[in-house]
Order: structure tokens, then sequence, then C-alpha cells
């Protein structure tokens, strides 16, 4: 009886560190696509105003000319 007690098996548990380094990676993604969201948003309304500056500008260049054509 006593020598079945000592050669009982021991197996390792691996689920746990794959919990935690699949968990840390998807947070890792997380993080970075909010990242690149908020990088694309603020790109984006930095062009809307380079666009809405060249537009006025189009504009003053192109008022001389209406009033020499009407």
């Amino acid at each position: 009886m006593v020598g079945t007690r000592s050669r009982r098996r021991v197996e390792a548990n691996y689920w746990p560190g794959f919990v935690d380094a699949l968990s840390s990676l998807l947070l890792v993604i997380i993080f970075m696509l909010s990242l690149f969201m908020l990088t694309q948003f603020f790109l984006g309304q930095e062009i809307l105003g380079k666009d809405d500056a060249l537009s006025r500008l189009n504009s003053q260049i192109a008022e001389p000319y209406r009033s020499v054509a009407a």
C-alpha cells in the first residue's frame, strides 16, 4: 500500500500558461488596433482640413477669371 502512493504520476498542467499567453496576445492585438484606429481618425481629420483649405484657395484663384468671363 505504501509503495503505490509513492509511485503516483505527476502530470504537468499546461493550460494556465497557454491561456495567459493567449489572453496577453489578444490584449496586445486589441491595443494595437485601437492605436491604428486613432491614428487613422486623426490623419483623416488632417486630410479633410487640407482639402477644405485647398478648395478655398482654388476658389480664390478662380475668382478673378469669373469676373473677366462675365
